[in-house]
C-alpha cells in the first residue's frame, strides 16, 4: 500500500535524524532546527509528494509533508494527566506531519474550526534538552495530540532528544529522564517514543513505548 510506503520512508528519516543527532549533536541549535533537519531528510526521500487541496472555490496543487500543521483536536496544557480537551480553546499544532494523498482534493488546506481540514496520517513531535521539573508533560502532551481520534493520525512518533545534560550540577538522577518516562509510557503501544540521548561518554536510544521502531529496541552504544 502507498502509506506504508509512505511510513517506511518517515522511519527512515526518522532514523536519519537521530544517527546525525548522535554523531553531531551540537549541529542542532534549537528544537526547531531538529524540526528543519527532519523536514529536508523526508523531502530528500521523496516523502513532499504532490497532492491537490481544496481552497473554496478551487483545487489547487500542494505537498503532503508540512511543519506546524494545525490539530483538529482543542487543547489546555495542564502539569498533570488531567484532561485537557476542550470544545473551545487552542488547536494544538503537529512538529511535522503527512497528509493523506488519497483524501486530500476532497480536504480543505486550511477551514475554521478544522472541520473537513487535510487528514493527518502522520505526525512526528519532537523535544530537545527538557531538563524542567515537568519534562515528562511535555510527552504527555504530544501523546494526547497523537491519539486523539479527531486528528485522524494513524502513525505517531515522539522523539525525547537529550544532550550533554549536566546530571551532577544539578543532582538529577543519571537514569532520571528514562525510569520517568518508561514509568509513565512504558505500556503505550501505539505511538513510537524514542529516547535519544547525547552525551561525553555515550550515545542512547532507548524505545519508551511498548512498540517496535527499526532497530531501536533498546542500546547504548
Amino acid at each position: 500500500m502507498l502509506t506504508q510506503h509512505f511510513y517506511k520512508l518517515l522511519e527512515e528519516g526518522v532514523n536519519d535524524l537521530i544517527h546525525h543527532f548522535l554523531e553531531s549533536p551540537y549541529a542542532f541549535y534549537t528544537e526547531s532546527d531538529l524540526h528543519c533537519s527532519l523536514y529536508h531528510l523526508l523531502s530528500n526521500l521523496g516523502l513532499n509528494k504532490d497532492c491537490h487541496v481544496n481552497i473554496g472555490n478551487h483545487i489547487v496543487p500542494s505537498t503532503i509533508l508540512h511543519k506546524e500543521y494545525p490539530t483538529k483536536g482543542r487543547y489546555k496544557r495542564k502539569h498533570d494527566d488531567s484532561s485537557y480537551k476542550l470544545k473551545k480553546g487552542s488547536r494544538g499544532h503537529f512538529d511535522l506531519c503527512l497528509w493523506d494523498p488519497n483524501v486530500s482534493h476532497d480536504r480543505y488546506f486550511r477551514r475554521s474550526g478544522g472541520v473537513d481540514e487535510q487528514r493527518t496520517i502522520a505526525a512526528v513531535e519532537i523535544s530537545l534538552n527538557e531538563h524542567h521539573a515537568r519534562f515528562q508533560w511535555h510527552v504527555y502532551w504530544d501523546l494526547v495530540k497523537l491519539t486523539d481520534s479527531i486528528n485522524e493520525v494513524d502513525k505517531g512518533i515522539i522523539l525525547f532528544f537529550i544532550r550533554d545534560y549536566p546530571y551532577k550540577r544539578v543532582k538529577f538522577p543519571l537514569d532520571g529522564f528514562l525510569r520517568k518516562l518508561h514509568e509513565m509510557f512504558g505500556s503505550e503501544d501505539r505511538i513510537d517514543i524514542i529516547y535519544i540521548e547525547r552525551n561525553i561518554d555515550e550515545k542512547i536510544v532507548w524505545m519508551i513505548s511498548d512498540t517496535t521502531f527499526g532497530k531501536y529496541k533498546h542500546y547504548a552504544l
